[in-house]
């Protein structure tokens, strides 16, 4: 990616076959690249934090890879 200064955050989306009410759910990590350079930037899958309608789950829950069904990234909130 090329940064521009500017935090970045990535989002994965899971698949919730267990519970259905968690649709909302996603994994998020923040993602950090220098401005101006196109650089390989790395997130290992241990970074991601599990969040619920934009806020932080306090259990600490592993995230099943194999269950990844959407990527985003954006520019995170200041």
């Amino acid at each position: 990616m090329r940064g521009d200064g500017r935090p970045y955050v990535v989002s994965l989306r899971t698949e919730n076959w267990m519970v259905a009410d968690r649709a909302a759910d996603a994994w998020s990590a923040f993602l950090f690249a220098p401005p101006s350079v196109w650089t390989t930037v790395r997130v290992p899958l241990s970074r991601f934090m599990l969040t619920h309608k934009g806020r932080l789950v306090e259990d600490r829950v592993a995230m099943n890879a194999g269950r990844v069904v959407r990527v985003g990234v954006g520019v995170a909130a200041a």
